[in-house]
């Protein structure tokens, strides 16, 4: 754990030798099975090189938030619980005070809006869009676990007891 939190120090100083050598680290992590290969690591990677300026790096990291955003609302969508009942519950702890036609729908309107801001990514006169629907939702997904609202999810909030 050590080597990754000096690998991540070094990206702020010199940013292609430290994204090198946490790719090289995380690599060595996963043949000895020590993150097993979790996706969230494996797409804060592909994140990191896309921060680089050469155009394949930008295109690759790009490519994966575009099929990252479409495919966590289609997985949403494709899930009666979360239009049912999470993502209602989602938008009225949100906003306590909107209509109930929109409450019931939060789960459709969560998964759509994520859908289009992968879609609004691709195309270059909507990537502004894209990045201010991205900060909406991901704000409004950071905040409704929070102890300001439900307070509970110890992966986005831990628990300090």
């Amino acid at each position: 754990m050590r080597s990754y939190s000096i690998s991540l120090a070094v990206i702020l100083v010199r940013p292609l030798p430290g994204i090198a050598a946490h790719t090289l680290l995380l690599v060595y992590a996963m043949l000895v099975d020590q993150t097993r290969m979790q996706p969230e690591v494996i797409s804060l990677a592909f994140l990191m090189w896309g921060t680089l300026s050469p155009v394949g790096t930008q295109s690759v990291a790009r490519s994966h938030l575009i099929a990252l955003w479409f495919w966590a609302g289609a997985n949403k969508l494709l899930s009666p619980a979360f239009l049912s009942s999470t993502g209602p519950g989602m938008l009225a702890d949100l906003l306590p005070g909107a209509p109930l036609w929109l409450r019931a729908n939060g789960g459709y309107l969560i998964a759509l809006t994520e859908m289009m801001t992968g879609v609004f990514a691709i195309f270059p006169r909507t990537r502004k869009l894209a990045g201010i629907m991205a900060f909406a939702l991901h704000m409004s997904i950071f905040l409704t676990p929070s102890p300001l609202r439900r307070n509970w999810n110890e992966s986005v909030w831990p628990v300090w007891r």
